[in-house]
């Protein structure tokens, strides 16, 4: 297990969490972080200027990652994270619920005591030898807003007639995107354009490497939602190149990528394999829109 790698990688994926919860992220210690960020610095120059199998293995980390990422605006329950020193090459992040003082009278012990187990079946289930703390996180807000809803049910039952009454004049209308990005290299990325695509029953691909090339079909509601998600994430660059949509009878008649597989994950050298699969299905079109 290489420490400081692991160190580091810690340090980058608290920086992204950071770079979009932005106000309802908290380090624990902004000089834990610049006590750790030194120490790869230290421990990097010492492997390069001294291979030897001693002088190569480093010291103990000076402290730990720690971070809080509340799950609403209102900063009242959150997720609290602790890296140990094995995340994210071989142990999961210790990751438990932390509620604000005053907020504890307002929702139920019992549904508390509920989003904690569930956390921990989300941590359970994401990780996977790499880092997956944005996914724990938007995990861990949808299973608040189940807290919130029997907490505040009588507000909670008009915002769902609301959603319901927006999404019905789409329900039979057919969207297709196709995303191009500087690049897609990141595991958390790939995890996520993989996930929320089968969450909104998507179909398509998704192309990484340089550059990255993200094609999806689905119900154009659910189409609009994923690319709302993508773009919380943090890009270099992101661009909808080509976009079709229109009403048809049925769904499914109006779906030209296998619906079965949900978005596939190809090879980094899959351009041409992803241009001749939207040529058989007639998106030939929608495909050269990332040329332009």
């Amino acid at each position: 297990m290489d420490t400081v790698d692991n160190i580091q990688r810690q340090l980058d994926e608290a920086e992204a969490i950071e770079s979009m919860y932005n106000n309802r992220f908290e380090m624990d210690s902004k000089e834990a972080r610049a006590l750790l960020e030194s120490w790869v610095e230290a421990e990097t120059e010492g492997k390069t200027q001294d291979s030897s199998t001693e002088a190569a293995s480093a010291s103990e980390p000076p402290c730990v990652v720690e971070y809080t990422v509340w799950l609403s605006n209102s900063r009242s329950v959150g997720c609290r994270f602790r890296y140990p020193v094995g995340y994210p090459e071989a142990s999961p992040p210790d990751v438990t619920i932390t509620v604000a003082p005053k907020t504890h009278s307002h929702y139920p012990r019992s549904s508390i005591a509920a989003l904690s187990t569930a956390l921990q079946d989300i941590v359970r289930q994401t990780f996977e030898e790499a880092e997956c703390a944005l996914q724990v996180v938007i995990s861990a807000e949808e299973a608040f807003k189940k807290v919130q809803a029997e907490a505040e049910s009588l507000a909670a039952v008009p915002t769902t007639v609301v959603a319901d009454e927006r999404k019905e004049p789409d329900s039979t209308r057919v969207g297709r995107r196709l995303i191009w990005s500087h690049h897609i290299k990141s595991t958390t990325k790939k995890k996520q354009i993989m996930a929320w695509a089968s969450e909104l029953k998507l179909s398509g691909y998704c192309k990484p490497g340089y550059p990255g090339i993200i094609l999806v079909e689905g119900l154009e509601d659910n189409v609009s939602e994923y690319l709302q998600r993508l773009r919380r994430l943090t890009w270099k660059a992101l661009v909808v190149k080509g976009e079709e949509s229109f009403d048809v009878d049925t769904e499914q008649g109006a779906r030209r990528l296998p619906l079965a597989g949900g978005v596939e994950l190809m090879g980094e050298g899959d351009m041409a394999r992803l241009g001749q699969l939207c040529k058989e299905v007639g998106l030939h079109e929608l495909f050269m829109t990332q040329m332009h």
